[in-house]
């Protein structure tokens, strides 16, 4: 048990870590409460995915 405790807590600090990092790089250009693809009700057409990906990262 208290080894399974002790890999619990490290995964959940090495997740967090790597949130974190994420959180920073991509805070400035995604907006959570606009960017929300899982709430999409509608089919995106092919051209409409490729102009998307084909936008720059900042």
């Amino acid at each position: 048990m208290e080894k399974l405790a002790e890999t619990t807590d490290q995964y959940i600090h090495l997740r967090q870590q790597a949130r974190d990092v994420f959180e920073m790089r991509y805070q400035e250009t995604i907006d959570p409460a606009k960017d929300r693809w899982e709430l999409c009700s509608r089919v995106l057409a092919r051209r409409d995915v490729l102009r998307k990906m084909s936008e720059p990262w900042t």
